[in-house]
């Protein structure tokens, strides 16, 4: 019918201006059409949108339809136009939602958004959106309950499926503590507390346990293979868009050659400059910064008693970086970028 968006938008308008169409629609009939001989501008294409945002209004069904739009972060770079336009994709979502929920269309369309991404779109009513039409998924729980972690039940649920039947997958296959802690808490310290990093994990402990159940080598050595093959791989994919290839291989490789856990920005920035291909300080800041927004970093806080205050983005996602304390790689990274 030559609706469909294959090309630019005054491509859509010209190809729909050389047709006539009809489109009938349980039984009423919609009938729009244009002269071949008249050319459509760009301009008009408002009139276009409103014209279809007309016939779905009229839509009924005994289903319910979604449209899930997902991916957004894969083409996501640095530059300010695009956040601009994710935060109007999120603005007109919602407005397209009430409309089909005003007008009783059986239909909603569900944009799926990374929470750090959402802080960082501009916009004056982000709160209203988040508190009115949003779900947020928070999979983090304090680590000193371990066996209450959602990311715990979903793995249970899993190992359950899978076996057909009920076993306590962190008590009766898996050791119960770890050099002194507790394995479910060794587990999650590893991962940045979502399903992706959780499940990929236990899988690379299963790959060492063949049968029966899984020893402490075996978790030890799953976690290795974890940090080198996912986890450092996937914060490299991660700082897509906010540095190119080049740079986030230099700022691993300077990450790497100071082969400590905790550091100081200036010495990230000296390890670089050391090297035969140094970063600028300034842009070592606005990669380190990207790294704790994806939490492969997080600050330190030491506090007087001994105690220490750990800031990781996945615990707060109103955390940010302070560039004045210690940092700290998230242990995930430890034996990739071979930490003692």
């Amino acid at each position: 019918m030559g609706l469909w968006p294959a090309a630019d938008p005054a491509a859509i308008v010209r190809v729909t201006a050389k047709k006539n169409f009809k489109l009938s629609l349980l039984g009423k009939l919609a009938e729009f059409g244009w002269s071949g001989a008249e050319t459509r501008p760009a301009s008009e294409i408002p009139d276009f949108v409103e014209s279809l945002k007309q016939l779905i209004r009229e839509i009924r069904s005994d289903s319910k339809h979604y449209l899930v739009i997902d991916g957004l972060d894969d083409v996501l770079t640095s530059r300010e136009i695009q956040y601009k336009s994710l935060s109007a994709l999120i603005y007109e979502v919602g407005r397209i939602n009430t409309d089909l929920k005003k007008n009783g269309v059986p239909a909603k369309v569900v944009l799926l958004c990374r929470t750090d991404l959402f802080e960082r779109i501009p916009g004056a009513n982000k709160n209203k959106i988040r508190q009115d039409h949003a779900v947020e998924l928070d999979w983090y729980h304090d680590p000193r309950e371990p066996d209450q972690s959602l990311l715990v039940r979903i793995a249970q649920i899993r190992a359950e499926r899978s076996l057909g039947g009920e076993v306590d997958l962190f008590r009766a296959l898996l050791p119960k503590r770890i050099d002194g802690v507790d394995t479910t808490r060794v587990l999650l310290d590893m991962t940045r507390h979502t399903p992706r990093d959780f499940l990929r994990l236990l899988s690379h402990v299963q790959e060492f346990s063949p049968e029966g159940k899984v020893t402490v080598s075996a978790v030890k050595s799953g976690m290795r293979e974890y940090s080198i093959k996912y986890f450092l791989p996937e914060i490299q994919d991660e700082l897509s868009g906010y540095a190119s290839p080049d740079e986030i291989s230099r700022i691993v490789i300077a990450l790497s050659r100071l082969r400590k856990r905790d550091f100081r920005l200036s010495e990230l920035i000296e390890s670089s400059r050391t090297s035969s291909k140094p970063l600028e300080a300034e842009r070592i800041y606005d990669i380190v910064d990207a790294l704790f927004h994806c939490s492969a970093l997080g600050n330190v806080q030491h506090r007087r008693g001994g105690n220490n205050y750990f800031t990781f983005k996945y615990r707060n996602r109103h955390s940010s970086f302070n560039e004045h304390e210690v940092i700290m790689l998230h242990r995930g990274l430890w034996k990739a970028l071979n930490v003692v």
